[in-house]
């Protein structure tokens, strides 16, 4: 049975370094010193599904210093980002997601993500509740108003009832403000 594990940055390999940025595959993050990614990543748990052989089967990261602002009010959530899982349709993401999603909850941390659209079936096959097109509603300060972002959802891994309704109720005239990271 695959192993659910989280580890802080400090705590990771330079071996399980170097396999979150090929999962991942960002250009501009390739070859990035371990040092730095540490530093970069410092608000962040890593967690990881590994099978046999401790061989990393999913990778995901949680991060904590997520924050909007809807109407003047700050929200903190955690964020679910990088989710990958090496090789697809074998189940491996489904359990992984699942698993993440029970610590979340054993922990009372209200977690979201993002993803496009071409993502949100296996979101719903995993029963996760989707926001259809809410994710168009996010702007990133200082950037243009306007400038609308890549991912279309949101999906809710573990919010409240509460803010799941906040986010629900996005629009052109609500828009939610994604914060700077904290220095």
């Amino acid at each position: 049975m695959p192993e659910h594990l989280i580890k802080k940055p400090a705590d990771l390999t330079s071996m399980e370094i170097k396999t979150i940025l090929a999962c991942w595959d960002v250009e501009p993050w390739t070859g990035i010193e371990d040092k730095d990614f540490i530093h970069k990543y410092r608000h962040s748990e890593f967690h990881f599904l590994v099978g046999m052989s401790a061989a990393i089967l999913c990778v995901a990261r949680i991060n904590f210093d997520f924050r909007i602002k809807i109407r003047h009010q700050v929200y903190p959530f955690a964020e679910l980002v990088g989710f990958v899982s090496i090789e697809e349709r074998k189940g491996n993401g489904k359990l992984f997601l699942h698993q993440i999603k029970t610590n979340m909850e054993s922990r009372k941390i209200e977690t979201l993500g993002c993803c496009e659209k071409a993502a949100r079936g296996f979101y719903e096959k995993c029963r996760v509740p989707v926001l259809y097109g809410q994710a168009k509603y996010l702007r990133e300060l200082p950037n243009d108003p306007f400038s609308v972002p890549a991912d279309d959802d949101v999906f809710s891994l573990t919010l409240s009832d509460q803010h799941y309704k906040l986010l629900e109720g996005l629009n052109v005239n609500n828009l939610a403000w994604l914060l700077p990271e904290s220095e």
